[in-house]
């Protein structure tokens, strides 16, 4: 899928606090109607480069998964929960979001209006390699590097208002408030060359729109809440919605009412007057007649607050609010400005019936709406700045405030709208019933349905709907609703569900408790009770359930895991771990329990004190005995003809007489070991024969060590195994253990000489270690004339006459014999001197003695 990047293919990186460490939180349970679903939406978003699966990665938003519907198709919106994760390390963004008046004076007096919708507007921009990291989705699947700009993170609207100005800002009658384009011109050919020159740039920076939400060349457009058209501005539907509010039928909604107009009392003239037959009708024993004086001041009450001068202009330099509230029958919500004296200006109002469906939610899911309502429909004023949220509900505080994680256990339905929320910058305030009389009023006094909002929030809720199909499919009844029957016909789930409609009473039974400190999570949905995305499993049917978790004998954690993703009941835990525990199945092939702690021998003080053996069975054609010393680890191996005890002692008295006997022997209990015979040879020896417990060879791990480092040097051999062995034991006595000395130092307190010492050139000795004696005298030199002493069989025979040509040393000669003898090598000994006669003057050798 083809995205917008910046000049030069630059990326966007989200801008992190200096402060910023990393945060990971495991992937939540994933409710197995979605599943497939979820699968399917997670690996379209990796074939369209959203996201790229990783291995590794410090940082981890957990996935919620949110059922949407649009044309009539429903859809798995993958969205991350950053509000626990990076929202608050987010540096705040600076960039300006645009006025909606100076929007609209941009586009004043246009001809007609083009309204463009992005599609997917977010995802269409690419992110830096920091900010994929940072915003990477923690999924069933694994991590996934968050490619493009995610739905959820507070900073997210800046950034986006700041591409879309830098991109339309040279494009003449084009206004731009987030991902919603208007174009407009003076003439309809001004207006065509506007809109073909803003989707050509569009098109040229990769960013596509949604055909099916575009209007194009319209005389009028309703655009941030308000009419558009070439005559001018013209309030929108929202600033209808008290002119249309129905006439009071009693007592209390009349004073719904009154409260209404009383919060508005400072901007209404001559208030008193005009409400005085409405007050008559709140006194005591007054009997109730709504007549044409009673509603004429009704209706004057709502043409003032109709009027200008009650609805305050949108400014965004001022605080803006909404203020929510639901009733029995309906819910309403108020925008409003706080102005620096603390007083509140109404800007908008807006209002809705409750269908069917809606009126049987909780207290706390009708209060809930009401807040996702007033943002809905004041979604352009709120969205992108920080406003107040002001509710009269105390639990909500607690799951909607803006630092609160989305509770894991929440509502499908309160889980959607807490995410819903962690887009928005807010502070959240509780208002007592009393002083919330505007919402309220709105609320009690509803004017009609939304057919647009109520499609969205009732196609919403078909994940709970699944999985009551799910079950049902699952119990050997063949009764489809036999979960919404058993649940029906359940005295606790029924009180439950009425206390969740109607409200919880201040005494609790002892049987209801339980689902008390449960209520905010709690749901009613088609009959059935849910805790979070969880469906409450009626008495009746849950040793059936119980069986089907325990499906393939599961353990009790996989089996635990499994119910959290679908049911649930009071000690749901226990009666998982009762029925593991009493499953004869399981109880026979039950795994070994988990290895304690290794507790190694204790390294001897002295050499020889404790050696570990042990038998290496048919390896290479042998058997082998192998023996290893505690304190040095000096090894000793043996070929064997046989493992008997007496052949096996007659080797380890070969060893012993070169080392002596040993304090302790270790070994398993193979026979040869274990035999009355071996037993009496140690006692002979004063030997302590120590072994552990049958088929654990851990507790002779020194042998088994050695006996594997042995077989794997055998291997590598490509020498006969009689060579193999003896080139392993020189080379693994000589080799320095982790104390810096060899097996042989440490045994014999010297280190043996193996071929590389050989090719290692030898030290000249210092003189301090050189044995000083005197050289002798040499007597003979190269030339010298001297008698060579000769042999007969090996015999000594004579001397004979010869001449020193070489010497080697103090003391080994080559001589010549004369007069053309053979040459011979004598040792000093075997030579005496010659002395040669003098003649005329010169010394001649004489050839006789």
């Amino acid at each position: 899928m083809k995205a917008f990047k910046f000049h030069g293919g630059s990326k966007l990186e989200v801008r992190f606090r200096p402060d910023t460490h990393p945060v990971f939180h495991k992937p939540r349970p994933v409710p197995i109607a979605v599943q497939e679903d979820l699968d399917a939406a997670i690996q379209a978003g990796i074939k369209k480069g959203i996201w790229e699966p990783v291995q590794f990665n410090p940082y981890g938003t957990p996935v919620v998964p949110i059922k949407k519907t649009s044309h009539g198709q429903t859809s798995i919106r993958v969205c991350g929960d950053y509000s626990v994760t990076v929202n608050q390390q987010l540096e705040t963004h600076r960039h300006p979001m645009p006025l909606p008046e100076e929007l609209m004076r941009r586009l004043g007096r246009g001809h007609s209006f083009t309204k463009i919708d992005l599609a997917d507007a977010y995802n269409q921009i690419c992110l830096g390699p920091e900010s994929q990291k940072k915003l990477a989705l923690s999924t069933h699947r694994g991590v996934l590097l968050q490619k493009r700009l995610p739905f959820g993170i507070t900073s997210a609207p800046g950034y986006f208002q700041q591409i879309m100005d830098q991109l339309t800002q040279d494009l003449p009658g084009v206004a731009v408030y987030l991902d919603d384009i208007l174009v407009s011109g003076n003439t309809a050919e001004e207006h065509l060359q506007n809109l073909r020159r803003l989707l050509q740039r569009l098109q040229d920076n990769g960013l596509r729109c949604r055909r099916e939400k575009c209007s194009f060349a319209q005389p009028y457009v309703e655009y941030l809440g308000h009419y558009l058209s070439k005559d001018g501005v013209a309030k929108g539907p929202k600033a209808d919605a008290i002119i249309k509010m129905p006439a009071p039928t009693s007592v209390a909604s009349l004073r719904s009412f009154l409260g209404q107009v009383q919060f508005y009392s400072k901007f209404l003239p001559d208030l008193s007057t005009t409400l005085e037959p409405l007050y008559q009708l709140t006194k005591k024993d007054i009997q109730w007649q709504w007549s044409a004086s009673e509603d004429a001041a009704f209706q004057k009450v709502k043409t003032l607050l109709s009027t200008d001068t009650v609805l305050a202009h949108f400014n965004p330099a001022l605080e803006v609010g909404i203020s929510c509230d639901a009733s029995d029958v309906g819910i309403g919500c108020v925008l409003f400005h706080r102005y620096s004296d603390g007083s509140e200006r109404p800007i908008a109002n807006a209002s809705k019936t409750l269908t069917q469906t809606q009126i049987r939610y909780s207290q706390i899911h009708n209060e809930a709406l009401a807040i996702i309502f007033g943002l809905h429909k004041f979604h352009q004023f709120l969205y992108g700045r920080k406003f107040i949220l002001i509710t009269d509900h105390k639990p909500l505080i607690a799951l909607f405030g803006p630092t609160k994680p989305i509770p894991a256990l929440a509502a499908n339905r309160l889980a959607r709208w807490a995410l819903t929320l962690s887009q928005y910058d807010y502070k959240i305030e509780y208002r007592k019933t009393a002083d919330h009389g505007n919402a309220d009023a709105l609320s009690r006094l509803p004017m009609g349905a939304d057919s647009f909002f109520d499609r969205e929030e009732n196609g919403a809720d078909s994940t709970t709907i699944c999985t009551i199909k799910l079950i049902n499919s699952q119990m050997t009844t063949a009764d489809p609703k036999a979960l919404e029957k058993s649940t029906s016909t359940d005295a606790i789930l029924t009180t439950v569900m009425k206390f969740l409609q109607h409200g919880w009473p201040k005494n609790i039974p002892d049987q209801i408790k339980p689902f008390f400190a449960l209520r905010d999570s709690l749901t009613h949905v088609n009959g059935c009770l849910f805790y979070g995305h969880r469906v409450v499993v009626p008495t009746s049917l849950q040793s059936q359930i119980l069986q089907i978790l325990h499906l393939g004998h599961f353990g009790m954690q996989r089996m635990k895991q499994l119910a959290r993703t679908a049911v649930y009941w009071p000690r749901i835990d226990t009666d998982i771990e009762d029925i593991a525990r009493h499953c004869k199945a399981c109880n026979e092939h039950q795994k070994l329990p988990p290895k304690q702690p290794s507790h190694p021998w204790i390294t001897p003080d002295k050499p020889w004190s404790r050696v570990h053996i042990d038998h290496a069975i048919n390896f290479r054609g042998h058997n082998w005995l192998v023996m290893v010393d505690a304190f040095s680890k000096y090894p000793c191996v043996h070929f064997m003809s046989s493992i008997s005890t007496k052949a096996t002692t007659r080797k380890l008295d070969e060893d012993f007489a070169h080392f002596g006997y040993p304090h302790a022997i270790v070994t398993d209990n193979a026979a040869c070991f274990s035999s009355a015979e071996f037993q009496t040879w140690c006692e002979q020896r004063g030997i302590q024969h120590l072994h552990g417990a049958p088929y654990h060879p851990e507790t002779n791990g020194a042998a088994e060590r050695l006996v594997q480092t042995f077989k794997q040097s055998l291997k590598k051999s490509d020498l006969p195994p009689a060579d193999a062995l003896q080139e392993f034991l020189m080379h693994y006595r000589r080799t320095p253990l982790a104390s810096g000395s060899s097996p042989s130092e440490l045994l014999n307190g010297r280190q043996i000489r193996t071929k590389l010492d050989v090719i290692v050139p030898a030290q000249r000795l210092t003189p301090a270690t050189v044995r000083r004696e005197p050289a002798p005298a040499r007597r003979l030199t190269k030339d010298s004339p001297c008698f060579a002493l000769s042999y007969k069989a090996g015999r000594r025979d004579t001397w004979r006459p010869a001449v020193v040509t070489a010497y080697f040393g103090h003391q080994l000669f080559e001589v010549r014999v004369l007069p053309d003898g053979p040459t011979w090598r004598r040792h000093v000994d075997q030579l005496r001197p010659r002395h040669a006669r003098h003649q005329h003057g010169h010394i001649v050798n004489s050839d006789k003695s």
